[in-house]
């Protein structure tokens, strides 16, 4: 078992973050730090957890490279049959190994479960994917597409030989972990959903994912690599209308992050390239399998002020941000 912890500026949470690995019920692991060439004194606090348990290393990369990169150095660096991330500012629950590793049998590659999420003004909510239950490459695929499944890396447990010849895209700063998923579903006989929340994801204002507005280009970047590494026939045909709304998806995301930003002026214009890239064509077949991610997108198109009044309603309401 080998999890890959992605490391930059983590100096004030990452005892957090390894201590809950040291706390699993199951003790077979090697935890990879990956320090993403921090400038604060995530180095040393790094170094100083490894020295306490042999099952820690730490590997310090000598440019910073992102998300994606640290999550391929430690990729490469593992040893495990299975992979697990972790991300340094959140922290498994006790039982997180052993039960996704009980739930991993012989025909299944990937295994998910929930997880509760913590807003930055302390209010726990349990979440977990739409779908349930095996799913097999078809199903999952499709469901990662819909947001059915979620997008993230950290509640899954993932055979290691998937990731054989496939990294995650470098350059791009949201929506890697989506996409690559979807990749990965394709390769996979079967995903298995379990509900119980094993994990538990800290929302922080100053994170990747809350901290800045991504761009469209970002979406291009993640589009260009799921084209090179997805078979076509999960792009077309009979998977063309989820194809569209994962592409829907990720421009709404955009805009979404755009619409809370505290940036009005960056804010505005992200939004403005969302309207445009999102075309009534692609929204339209998103439609016919993702209707409620269609309206949305509908209403951004045509009511772009409204529909940043609504989601930062519902961004404070579900996440504390405001």
């Amino acid at each position: 078992m080998s999890i890959v912890t992605p490391c930059y500026n983590a100096q004030k949470v990452l005892s957090r973050a390894v201590g809950s690995v040291r706390q699993q019920t199951m003790a077979s692991w090697e935890l990879i730090l990956v320090n993403d060439r921090s400038t604060d004194g995530t180095a040393a606090a790094a170094q100083a957890l490894a020295s306490q348990d042999p099952r820690i290393r730490v590997l310090d990369l000598p440019e910073n490279l992102g998300s994606s990169g640290a999550r391929n150095a430690g990729i490469d660096a593992a040893t495990g049959s299975y992979l697990v991330f972790l991300d340094a500012d959140d922290e498994m629950l006790p039982g997180f190994l052993a039960r996704l590793t009980s739930l991993m049998t012989a025909d299944t590659d990937v295994v998910a479960c929930g997880h509760f999420l913590v807003s930055p003004d302390g209010k726990v909510k349990q979440r977990s994917s739409k779908s349930k239950g095996m799913l097999l490459t078809g199903e999952a695929v499709r469901a990662g597409m819909t947001g059915a499944l979620t997008p993230f890396p950290w509640d899954k447990l993932y055979r290691r030989e998937l990731f054989e010849g496939l990294r995650y895209p470098e350059g791009a700063h949201r929506f890697e972990d989506m996409t690559m998923n979807v990749a990965l579903y394709a390769r996979s006989r079967a995903v298995k959903v379990c509900d119980e929340p094993l994990y538990r994801y800290y929302v922080s204002t100053g994170s990747l994912t809350w901290g800045r507005i991504p761009s469209t280009t970002d979406t291009e970047t993640v589009k260009a690599h799921l084209e090179a590494n997805l078979d076509s026939r999960y792009r077309t045909g009979a998977f063309a209308p989820a194809y569209a709304a994962m592409r829907v998806l990720m421009y709404l995301l955009v805009a979404q992050s755009a619409a809370i930003s505290r940036d009005r002026n960056t804010g505005k214009r992200v939004l403005s390239d969302c309207r445009k890239q999102l075309t009534y064509g692609t929204v339209a077949q998103a439609a016919r399998i993702a209707p409620v991610l269609a309206g949305g997108a509908g209403l951004l198109k045509l009511w772009p002020t409204a529909f940043a009044a609504l989601y930062q309603r519902y961004a404070a309401r579900s996440y504390g941000l405001g």
